[in-house]
């Protein structure tokens, strides 16, 4: 008998994708990022009135305690994006899903790396923060949406308040959610809850205008893009992944005649 139930060890490894239906995905994914930078270029239009909703303060007793209900809502959906979670997230699924993970190389570079390059456009865009650019004492907004940009390589000069753009957090969610997708399509649907509740704790607590949620979703469809396709990052993770399973499989086939032996 198999150590696994459902595993037989003479039945060859799930197979990959084919480099087909890689490449077509890939080309989804670089498609949608296109319109996501179309979008976040047109939601500059509404960055600020978006904002004011919820950073304004003297908007009566009612819509305050509605705006302090939503944030509560929203909070959770920042671990979604948070790199520890996701880290543990992986050392669950390692743990518990033996079958995909020859899988979970390509999801931590896809998660971690989208993170990582958002923080490197930071460090090449200037970009002032929705809490920096409200004037708490006026109650308004102290520029227009273009004088929120500050020009190009800031690297740290401007700190924490002066790297709006993109939101790491959402680039990170929606990696995070390309990958589970593939994993589990039939819970889609779970994954787009988590993913719209962490996009909009940005929003609504004003860490990030809208525009910037939008090229944080672009960057993470592209870099997915690059790290799916065969002909790209993508024919990397396709070796490693198909040698694993190789292995696992030969391993599986010796470990039967063995126990028999052994006995």
């Amino acid at each position: 008998k198999c150590g696994r139930i459902g595993m037989n060890p003479s039945q060859p490894p799930r197979s990959l994708p084919s480099e087909s239906a890689q490449a077509s995905l890939a080309r989804r994914l670089f498609l949608f990022a296109g319109v996501l930078i179309l979008a976040g270029g047109a939601a500059l239009a509404v960055d600020l009135a978006v904002l004011k909703v919820f950073a304004v303060h003297d908007t009566g007793p009612i819509w305050k305690e509605g705006r302090d209900q939503l944030r509560h809502l929203f909070d959770p959906g920042e671990l979604y994006a948070n790199g520890w979670a996701i880290i543990l997230m992986m050392m669950v699924l390692y743990a518990a899903d033996v079958a995909r993970r020859r899988q979970l190389p390509r999801m931590a570079v896809i998660v971690l790396g989208t993170g990582i390059l958002a923080n490197v456009v930071k460090l090449l865009v200037a970009r002032t923060r929705p809490t920096a650019l409200f004037d708490q004492e006026a109650g308004v907004f102290s520029g227009n949406v273009l004088e929120s940009f500050h020009g190009l390589l800031p690297l740290i000069s401007m700190g924490y308040k002066g790297q709006s753009v993109p939101s790491g957090h959402t680039a990170t969610a929606v990696a995070l959610t390309i990958v589970l997708c593939r994993f589990w399509p039939h819970a889609r649907w779970a994954f787009l809850v988590l993913l719209a509740m962490a996009v909009m704790q940005r929003i609504v607590d004003a860490h990030h205008y809208p525009s910037d949620c939008l090229w944080g979703a672009a960057l993470a469809c592209t870099f997915a893009g690059v790290c799916y396709h065969p002909r790209l990052l993508g024919r990397y993770f396709n070796r490693l992944e198909s040698g694993v399973a190789r292995k696992k499989h030969t391993s599986n086939i010796l470990a039967g005649p063995l126990a028999k032996a052994g006995s």
